[in-house]
């Protein structure tokens, strides 16, 4: 996995992890390495979501993560409970 990858991963990985930190370690990758999200722009959460898993299975790590940091960095965080609706963050 690339090095910047293991460190948001582990920021997310961490006990008390602080998804606000999450976010701006995915933030600051996405915007270092923008071309390696024009593929996802255009994309809803469920698509993003059903690569996720497709990389995941595969063994695929570094674009398995690669889509996890998008997601971070696109929407905004969910609420657990009431009706699901993706909000698109502003940059």
């Amino acid at each position: 996995m690339k090095a910047e990858f293991e460190t948001i991963k582990a920021a997310w990985d961490a006990e008390d992890r602080d998804m606000e930190y999450v976010r701006e370690l995915s933030d600051a990758y996405v915007a270092q390495f923008p071309d390696e999200f024009t593929s996802f722009e255009g994309l809803d959460e469920v698509a993003l979501v059903k690569a996720l898993e497709v990389f995941r299975e595969a063994g695929l790590e570094d674009d398995e993560f690669r889509v996890q940091v998008w997601i971070w960095h696109h929407f905004e965080p969910q609420e657990i409970g009431g009706t699901y609706r993706a909000k698109v963050r502003t940059h």
